[in-house]
């Protein structure tokens, strides 16, 4: 990257900054009062339709559903809690800044980071059992804020940033070479002008040195850490940052690198879920499972060309690199072994009963409320293929339907071999209709697949059991639904096969109570 030459301190008159809309202002004020009462800030939204109907959307997203639509502001502000629906409110006012941008500057970049931002702020303060999930994913939303601001006001000095910088959005440290200046402190100016609350302020400006943040500190931690997630997704060094985030969570929260991995995986539907609560296009999303095998392997070959250096003045130099080459080697396929089934392709069965876990301990936390799916698919009359074709053959119909199948699912879905002949699929934010249209839709695929084989065509054909719920006592409950999927995969195949049959879970003590 070429920068231009470092300026002289660049100034900006707080005047010409952007100022916010009537009805913003009015939520900022309330949104600051504990005694304002719940029809009072509802009739505040209320006046913007564009802030009402991203209220109205989050209330009725698969994370606060009940059973009716929420169709007014006062039962939004029941469902989402009082504190969760002024704070929200108040991030979705501050962002409408966007809407209205004019300029050259790169808003499908800004949003992409911006919405990942604010969901790994949410998810992580969670993770960490903070007091501050909301506030953090404000400040995740509006963590680029002070970005936006310079090009509104300096917009030729900026787009000259912009085309010397290597990234989409310009780092920090681009913009100090040339402005003397950071979007950070812009983002204090501006967030202080519009009135926002101190711990917002300070941690919107504040997160690349928490140290310095003061009450803002444990935030400003969580935003780091959320501000490399959502580089992940867009930068192409993504090796470098997973260490660094790594080193941030580590340090900082005491997580472990497969701890923050298995993490940053799960945010894929969250993520989603809010480019459509704000009605955003994001760039083609490539699965968060996809992203954090890409930044590993890229890991991998950060420490050998590190080692390589190292070593770079050893007599022994060939020896050495060669044997740097072989672990790494050797490192990148203990990797790839350690969540890949080695035939397929697909994540294997440890990385599956890690996803099912997850899955349902944030449903016990009452992190997330929608029903989730295990669907179980078994490959009709396997043997046969084996036993009249031989082995090959049988491997190549697993390597086909895998194939097919990966292909044929949602981003929400995620898709592993859970043994032999067998596929599993978690179906995320789902109901009964959803994970019949997935599992029927994947029956049918499965269906079409053809096998070459001498000169013949062989035909495949699969059946399906599925199981979905959201309610669950125990973490081990992930036992009790994968053996009721099975037992509805049994009844397919005892009903003629390739066909599929559902249940829906219900825990044990439940199950007690209800009869």
């Amino acid at each position: 990257m070429n920068l231009p030459l470092q300026s002289s301190v660049f100034s900006i008159d707080p005047d010409k900054l952007p100022s916010l809309p009537s009805v913003a202002i009015e939520i900022v004020r309330l949104s600051k009062s504990d005694e304002v009462s719940l029809d009072e800030f509802a009739n505040a939204v209320a006046i913007d339709p564009s802030i009402t109907t991203k209220m109205l959307r989050l209330a009725n997203s698969a994370r606060y559903q009940r059973n009716q639509e929420v169709t007014d502001l006062t039962r939004a502000c029941f469902v989402l809690g009082m504190r969760t629906f002024k704070i929200m409110a108040l991030g979705f006012s501050v962002a409408k800044i966007t809407d209205k941008d004019k300029s050259e500057f790169d808003l499908t970049a800004y949003w992409t980071h911006s919405i990942a931002c604010a969901v790994a702020a949410r998810e992580f303060a969670r993770l960490v059992n903070s007091q501050y999930a909301n506030e953090a994913f404000i400040c995740g939303l509006l963590s680029r804020i002070g970005q936006l601001a310079m090009m509104r006001v300096i917009p030729e000095r900026y787009e000259e940033l912009m085309e010397f910088s290597a990234a989409r959005l310009p780092t920090a440290d681009d913009e100090f070479h040339l402005l003397k200046m950071t979007h950070h402190d812009l983002a204090k100016t501006l967030l202080t002008k519009w009135g926002l609350p101190k711990l917002l302020v300070d941690a919107v400006s504040g997160w690349r040195e928490p140290e310095f943040a003061g009450e803002a500190e444990e935030v400003c931690k969580i935003l780091r850490v959320a501000d490399h997630v959502a580089r992940i997704t867009t930068d192409s060094e993504k090796g470098e940052v997973l260490q660094q985030l790594h080193e941030f969570a580590g340090l900082d929260f005491g997580l472990t690198p497969d701890e923050v991995d298995l993490y940053v995986v799960d945010l894929n539907d969250e993520v989603i879920a809010l480019a459509r609560v704000l009605d955003v296009k994001l760039e083609d999303q490539t699965e968060y499972q996809d992203l954090i095998n890409s930044a590993r392997e890229q890991m991998v070959e950060i420490s050998l060309q590190a080692a390589l250096d190292l070593e770079s003045t050893s007599v022994d130099l060939e020896k050495e690199r060669q044997r740097s080459i072989k672990l790494a080697d050797e490192s990148k396929e203990n990797l790839v072994k350690s969540q890949i089934d080695a035939l397929t392709g697909v994540a294997n069965r440890g990385v599956f009963d890690e996803k099912l876990r997850h899955s349902i301990q944030l449903r016990i936390q009452g992190n997330v409320n929608s029903c989730f799916g295990v669907v179980m698919i078994d490959v009709d009359h396997f043997k046969l293929f084996n036993d009249s074709y031989g082995h090959l053959v049988g491997d190549k119909v697993l390597v086909e339907v895998a194939k097919a199948v990966k292909k044929s699912l949602r981003p929400t879905d995620f898709f592993a071999r859970y043994g032999g002949e067998e596929f599993v699929i978690v179906v995320g934010e789902c109901g009964k209709h959803e994970i019949e249209l997935v599992a029927e839709r994947t029956r049918k695929i499965i269906e079409s697949v053809e096998i070459e084989n001498e000169g013949d065509l062989l035909k495949v054909t699969a059946s399906a059991g599925g199981a979905y719920g959201n309610r669950f006592n125990n973490v081990s409950d992930g036992v009790e639904m994968v053996r009721l999927a099975d037992k509805c995969l049994y009844q397919s195949k005892e009903s003629g096969r390739n066909q599929c049959t559902f249940a829906e879970f219900t825990p044990r003590a439940c199950q007690s109570s209800s009869s």
